[in-house]
């Protein structure tokens, strides 16, 4: 085990690598920085209107809100973390998973995870692009996945779709529809089934859900963020995945 560990491991950074260049290679196909740049002017114009209507009044604030720093290109996420969590998933996969097929569709899962996760840190965006795809293969998969059927993966998709759709519908900017996308496919990959009932979707729900509560609370004592600011939770989710993988039988 500790060998195929380590092979898994050297596979994954070289996965995650991949999924990095990937990454690179969607933001010039969904022309991200050009469309930036198109909504910043448009912010800032509208930032400096609001500035001239407040000197009007005589009521000019010490502060305005600024359009925050984009980053495009090969960053820190790309060049150093895509290849540590692909090594790291991989790694982990290969020590628990005695299955070879459990773990090359697990492996593929955390690629795509590695990818989510890398991109919405940098972009605050799941891509379309990637989680259709994602779910389709997911619910395929299901039929040649030892612990799915079809039945318990569309169960999960649609549990952990419909976690993350009624906040969306109920508070807008609560919750983005990339992670209901990403909360599909989350669940078709892990299952939900009756008895037991702690299975795989609900496992990773519940990290997820942990994990992105922490990280807040942090940030906030921290001050890096304010009560109605958000944070980027696809990461968490993405780990809490990989946490279900890790501790299904």
């Amino acid at each position: 085990m500790p060998v195929q560990a380590l092979i898994c491991a050297l596979i994954g950074a070289c996965a995650g690598g991949a999924v990095a260049w990937g990454g690179i290679a969607l933001e010039k196909w969904e022309r991200l920085e050009e469309t930036e740049a198109e909504e910043r002017e448009a912010f800032e114009k509208e930032q400096q209107e609001q500035r001239e209507a407040d000197e009007a009044k005589g009521k000019v604030k010490s502060h305005y809100p600024e359009w925050p720093r984009e980053v495009y290109g090969w960053q820190w996420q790309d060049r150093i973390l895509a290849p540590l969590a692909g090594a790291v998933a991989f790694g982990l996969l290969g020590f628990h998973d005695h299955s070879l097929r459990t773990l090359v569709l697990h492996c593929i899962w955390a690629a795509v995870l590695v990818h989510v996760a890398v991109f919405d840190l940098k972009h605050r965006l799941v891509l379309n692009v990637v989680t259709y795809p994602a779910i389709l293969l997911g619910i395929a998969a299901s039929l040649f996945t030892p612990s799915l059927t079809l039945a318990t993966s569309l169960a999960g998709a649609v549990l952990v779709g419909v976690f993350f759709l009624l906040p969306a519908l109920l508070r807008q900017g609560s919750v983005g529809l990339g992670d209901v996308k990403l909360g599909l496919f989350i669940g078709s990959v892990t299952g939900f089934w009756l008895f037991p009932p702690v299975t795989g979707a609900v496992v990773a729900l519940f990290w997820g859900a942990v994990l992105g509560g922490g990280a807040s609370l942090v940030k906030l004592a921290v001050r890096r963020r304010g009560m109605h600011d958000t944070i980027a939770y696809a990461p968490y989710l993405c780990l809490g995945t990989l946490i279900a993988f890790l501790l299904a039988q």
